[in-house]
């Protein structure tokens, strides 16, 4: 039976033999049979909406749910994934990731990352997302609606699917709480929704996506191409992510997450490489990656997956709250930092280009305290947004540099050149944050500051680029004045990459690694440091190490460990809170702050603890 149905599905898509009858709606058309259309083959179409249970279900993991869908005139089914305390916590709401499979897949084509995801929430490794696996009954719409209107995959998603999800389950129903995935013609899916939507989607995933041109998808995928398109060239255009990326570009520009990896070995690279180009020119920030040893196949895909597969989603999702519910405690973070000096704290940001470079203008933006005047001669910090090198948003550390600035601090956050928009490599990352050490002391008499009270901080790469400031020899950039120290004189690191020479050496670039690896240049002229680190980072042992040197040496240096954290856990409540309330403690110990930590602590205190080398 399955193997008929699938025969008569693929005959009628492929060869496009069903068309409206004259006179009636699209609507009508998807309801009802076309003139082409028997009895059997409606019956056919209807049923393959539905996916299969049972063994397909992964152990599980996945369950079988349903909707009465109005644009199908069918019912729908489709795989849905729950978190392991979803039901334990009545109260909690959570992001949602739609899921799209490939050519020829089904809703279990994710099983190697529900697999994944649920191992990770339990480690503590992945955020608590709801997975939703779409179904396609054709296994070959290029998540569209097809032209002849029979099979309304794109309007099945969008209008009847989200809302019954919404409704259904105790979804963070907002676009920051949504995100849609794919591989391959799902990657096709997951970026023509995802940037024909904006408004809907926060975050939009492509893995291996098969990003053909409506020309490259005719002269190579004919069938496809009439099956979904009708072979209409025009109809094609209109739903291309080539098309929709130009046309909404200024809608996704800062608002919506993206990232694009594919297999170093995939066919498919040739049109990822050109789509992340796409990005790149229309300033769009995304991740863009190549997995090491793989082709267009996806276990080698994600065996081969570089890193955390869901570190995307924990900074895409770090700021999804339910509509209309306020703010929940575990949401807290940049609300309680934003106003921990109270309502009526004055504030003033300053946008300025530091550096001029051949890849752009570089902007760095200073919040001033109240009460600020250009004769003042306030501590500065300045901030360091994460990203691998590669992308990230300067935004990062507004929180904390609004606290900060709240608290009398001049705090400044630099934008500085990473891959994805500049095309450049990680040394060029240390260059810039030197620059900018550089150029708040060169200025420090126009923006109030203590030429000798400056703070370089940053998270993940931005973390290790501020620890390069105070590090690492040379890469000073041409044409400025060495006169003026470009190293900071403390140190205030979050999950900090403090030993790259093992990351030079797996992306070819060990040259590269050695040179601007900080724990291999520590030496005794290093400023007071503090680090925070979760004990589940894979980077905390460069943070132990960079402990024992530095206290060899006799340095003040000081690590303080959140247990069973991630990496980036400092972005989120209640740790940001925490790893702030003791960076105040760290700034006022060295005469940087007044007094006490105006932020409140979450229940629970401090809640991480302070590291010790072994004797």
């Amino acid at each position: 039976m399955e193997k008929s149905r699938n025969r008569v599905l693929l005959g009628i898509m492929a060869l496009g033999l069903v068309v409206s009858a004259p006179g009636r709606s699209v609507a009508g058309a998807q309801r009802g049979m076309t003139q082409a259309e028997t009895p059997a083959e409606s019956q056919e179409l209807r049923s393959a909406w539905i996916p299969a249970a049972g063994d397909p279900m992964k152990g599980g993991l996945w369950r079988l749910g349903t909707l009465q869908s109005k644009a199908a005139g069918a019912v729908v089914g489709y795989y849905y994934y729950l978190p392991p305390a979803y039901e334990a916590d009545q109260d909690k709401h959570y992001p949602v990731i739609y899921w799209l499979h490939g050519l020829g897949g089904s809703p279990a084509s994710a099983n190697p990352v529900v697999t994944r995801l649920d191992a990770g929430i339990r480690a503590g490794t992945a955020p608590e997302v709801i997975l939703i696996s779409c179904t396609d009954p054709t296994k070959r719409s290029m998540w569209t609606d097809s032209k002849d209107g029979r099979v309304p995959v794109e309007t099945v998603i969008v209008q009847d699917l989200i809302p019954h999800v919404d409704a259904t389950f105790r979804t963070i129903a907002t676009r920051q709480g949504r995100a849609i995935e794919g591989y391959s013609m799902g990657g096709y899916g997951a970026a023509y929704l995802g940037f024909k939507y904006p408004q809907v989607f926060g975050a939009v995933s492509i893995l291996a996506g098969a990003l053909h041109t409506p020309d490259s998808l005719n002269a190579k995928r004919s069938p496809i191409f009439q099956a979904a398109f009708g072979g209409d060239a025009d109809y094609a255009q209109a739903r291309s992510p080539w098309t929709l990326l130009r046309t909404n570009a200024d809608a996704i520009r800062g608002r919506t997450f993206v990232r694009i990896h594919v297999g170093e070995k995939d066919p498919l690279r040739e049109w990822n490489t050109r789509f992340h180009d796409l990005l790149s020119e229309l300033r769009l920030e995304h991740t863009w990656f190549t997995v090491p040893n793989s082709t267009h196949n996806p276990a080698e895909f994600f065996a081969n997956w570089p890193g955390n597969l869901f570190d995307f989603y924990r900074t895409a999702f770090a700021a999804a709250r339910p509509r209309g519910e306020g703010v929940p405690p575990s949401d807290r973070g940049q609300d309680a930092l934003a106003t921990a000096a109270g309502p009526q704290a004055e504030e003033k940001v300053q946008e300025s280009v530091y550096k001029k470079t051949p890849q752009g203008d570089l902007r760095i933006y200073v919040h001033f305290p109240a009460g600020w005047t250009a004769q003042d001669k306030r501590p500065a910090i300045v901030f360091f947004f994460g990203g691998g090198w590669s992308s990230g948003k300067v935004e990062q550390f507004e929180p904390q540099a609004k606290y900060l600035a709240q608290r009398g601090m001049v705090a400044a956050r630099a934008d500085y050149r990473v891959r994805t928009r500049h095309g450049t490599t990680p040394d060029k990352c240390v260059e810039d944050a030197k620059s900018a050490v550089r150029w708040l002391r060169a200025n420090a008499a126009k923006f109030g500051i203590d030429a000798q009270r400056i703070v370089a901080s940053g998270g993940s790469a931005g973390g290790h680029i501020a620890a390069c400031t105070a590090t690492v020899p040379g890469l000073e950039a041409d044409g400025e004045d060495l006169s003026v120290s470009s190293r900071p004189n403390l140190l205030v690191l979050f999950n900090p990459v403090l030993d790259t020479i093992a990351i030079g050496e797996k992306y070819g670039m060990s040259e590269v690694g050695r040179k601007i690896s900080p724990n291999h240049h520590l030496s005794k002229d290093l400023p007071p440091t503090v680090l925070f680190f979760g004990t589940e980072d894979r980077f905390t042992d460069g943070g132990k190490d960079f402990i024992a040197q530095t206290k060899a040496l006799g340095l003040q240096t000081q690590m303080y460990l959140a247990p069973g954290q991630p990496h980036g856990f400092f972005n989120r409540s209640p740790w940001q809170e925490r790893t702030t309330f003791l960076t105040d403690q760290f700034l006022t110990a060295h005469g940087y702050l007044d007094g006490k930590p105006t932020i409140a602590l979450p229940p629970g205190g401090v809640a991480l603890t302070k590291h010790e080398p072994a004797p």
